[in-house]
């Protein structure tokens, strides 16, 4: 299928912008209808629900909103450009879930094991955040099993959107991989609104680590499972999401995060050694517009 032209292209974009903005708003007003129901307040709600009933909360919320966002603007973008839905996903032979799975089960083992060494440094010891002197901590099972389905919901949203339409969108406009994988690695992380360096750099080398998989695997079906995973893990050991929440980082932390793409990129190495269809290494969407 040819590449788009410019202005076709220019017009998806505010299309999908409008088109985003209108999911978006569609969602949160049914989030409130719903939550006015059971008579919460958006986000959290303190004087009634645990600190992790809260956070279960505030993730599904946030993964909802998420969601609409991306599908809304891609969905919309995609319709201008006469592109199926599916083709912003994977460029491979249909849905590939197995990359999902293996992307989740490396993820883990990669945030986990950055965990560890973190904890190491730091002299801590890694514990599971739900414990107490007196056994598990209150709405610990509704927070056990909400986050999972947030986090992953959510990371589709944020994949679909950074690797799966604007890492595409680069390509057209025939940036090389490294500077699309990098352009796309920035917008990430100052989506996330933490402008720390160390925690900038962060979000960056994760997100890179992610476009790499895309490039390598032709879909994003691998890059939401690891980024599910790292959230989910991260879940489990650090305090919940609020809407005061803040991230944290030093240069140790940077360090093992080098480490932890690193594990990723050579998983994805890996993994793609063993399918039976491999996209063109750093032409994968090059083909359409003959760069």
């Amino acid at each position: 299928m040819p590449t788009p032209s410019l202005a076709r292209q220019a017009i998806s974009i505010l299309a999908g912008a409008l088109g985003g903005f209108a999911s978006g708003l569609i969602a949160v007003s049914i989030l409130l209808g719903v939550l006015g129901i059971f008579d919460l307040r958006p986000l959290t709600d303190s004087e009634r629900l645990s600190v992790f009933e809260n956070g279960a909360l505030y993730t599904a919320e946030l993964a909802i909103i998420l969601l609409a966002l991306a599908v809304g603007f891609v969905g919309t973008a995609g319709a201008v450009l006469k592109r199926p839905f599916v083709e912003w996903l994977t460029d491979g032979r249909g849905l590939r879930f197995d990359l999902c799975l293996y992307g989740l089960t490396l993820g883990a083992a990669a945030t986990l094991a950055g965990l560890i060494g973190n904890a190491a440094i730091d002299g801590d010891r890694l514990g599971f955040i739900g414990s107490t002197p007196s056994g598990l901590a209150p709405g610990i099972w509704v927070y056990l099993v909400a986050m999972p389905l947030g986090f992953l919901v959510a990371a589709f949203a944020e994949e679909l959107f950074f690797r799966g339409y604007l890492l595409k969108l680069l390509r057209w406009w025939g940036a090389h991989p490294v500077v699309a994988i990098t352009v796309t690695s920035i917008a990430f992380a100052a989506f996330h609104l933490e402008f720390q360096p160390e925690v900038f750099a962060l979000r960056m080398l994760s997100g890179a680590a992610l476009a790499w998989s895309v490039y390598r695997l032709g879909g994003i079906e691998f890059a939401v499972g690891a980024h599910a995973a790292g959230n989910i893990v991260l879940a489990f050991f650090i305090p919940p999401l609020s809407e005061t929440t803040t991230s944290s980082a030093d240069l140790y932390g940077v360090g093992i995060e080098i480490l932890t793409s690193a594990m990723i990129i050579i998983g994805v190495e890996v993994v793609r050694a063993r399918l039976s269809f491999r996209a063109d290494t750093f032409s994968l969407w090059a083909k359409e517009g003959g760069t």
